[in-house]
């Protein structure tokens, strides 16, 4: 249905920027003219999202050094 063409690499900035905000506006710029493109960058804003969540749970389970108990000076 759409003429299919091949797309700048530069457009995974967006996601790796942006990440899942980026892979969205990414996606949906680039979805007619090189879907494949769109997909990964998608893929890649929400893998990136991800490790953000992942990340950022597990450096706030590790107690703060005024809550571990000891006696801060």
């Amino acid at each position: 249905m759409y003429n299919e063409k091949r797309r700048s690499r530069w457009w995974f900035l967006l996601p790796i920027l942006l990440t899942i905000v980026g892979g969205i506006i990414a996606y949906f710029v680039l979805r007619h003219d090189d879907p494949q493109k769109a997909k990964n960058c998608l893929i890649l804003g929400a893998v990136l999202f991800a490790i953000h969540v992942i990340g950022g749970l597990v450096i706030g389970s590790f107690p703060d050094e005024a809550s571990s108990g000891w006696p801060v000076s």
